[in-house]
């Protein structure tokens, strides 16, 4: 079976198939008038919500955990993904990566490990590490001290991969940069196999309300679902404790 058919839970969280979901009920609501217009107008009103800004801003703050202080051994950048055809990479990873390079420069002396591959239809891929190496590189990180870790394919994988790697054990002192947003879980899943895990955040976007944040747009779509995402994946984390 190939990979990607093993992860279809984040399908149902799409705003395309959430809006095809309220149209079907709608539709079989529509002979029942007094139904279907208060329906339809809770809908529209949770659409509306669902792609402001605002609310991915809202949802962003609520789950994210600030920096905690300490000296790691390894510096664990996490992939985020690039753009299509695996060309540059996407916003959340670009930040992720320029954290890092700040951080492994205050750290002279950790190790840096990029770490999580690109699962494809034909397997995985590796290009996403190599151009984080690439830009960390540019950002004045020697090339020597960044390893790859090509095995995880997503959040509660990336410790295992990392402690597969050489010289890498459950003692060893941990620093994981991922989105703010996204730091909560990966801390729950790091937890569980390091003794000492050291949370370093990217810097969050620019956070000021403006009035275009409260109007629907495809952008606020797209930053809700990941935000909706990442609160499903919490809640599964928890279940799993």
């Amino acid at each position: 079976m190939r990979r990607w058919l093993l992860f279809p839970g984040k399908a149902f969280t799409e705003p395309l198939f959430v809006l095809l979901a309220l149209a079907f009920f709608l539709f079989a609501l529509a002979r029942r008038k007094r139904r279907a217009y208060p329906f339809a107008i809770a809908s529209l009103l949770l659409i509306w919500i669902c792609s402001a800004e605002a609310t991915a801003k809202w949802m962003s703050r609520m789950i994210a955990i600030p920096a905690d202080p300490g000296e790691p051994e390894v510096i664990a950048i996490l992939s985020g993904g690039s753009y299509r055809g695996f060309d540059l990479l996407n916003p959340p990873t670009t930040s992720r990566v320029v954290a890092g390079a700040r951080w492994a420069q205050e750290h002279p002396n950790a190790r840096v490990v990029m770490s999580g591959v690109d699962v494809t239809v034909t397997g995985t891929s590796t290009r996403t590490l190599e151009l984080m190496r690439d830009v960390a590189v540019q950002l004045g990180v020697d090339a020597r001290r960044i390893s790859l870790e090509p095995r995880s394919t997503r959040t509660l994988e990336h410790p295992d991969g990392l402690l597969r790697l050489p010289c890498i054990t459950p003692q060893t002192r941990i620093g994981v940069v991922t989105n703010d947003w996204h730091m909560r879980r990966a801390r729950l899943a790091f937890r569980k196999r390091f003794a000492t895990v050291i949370c370093h955040p990217a810097a969050p976007e620019p956070g000021e309300l403006i009035v275009n944040d409260l109007l629907p747009t495809g952008d606020g779509a797209r930053d809700t679902t990941i935000m909706i995402h990442e609160c499903i994946g919490l809640a599964w984390y928890a279940l799993k404790r």
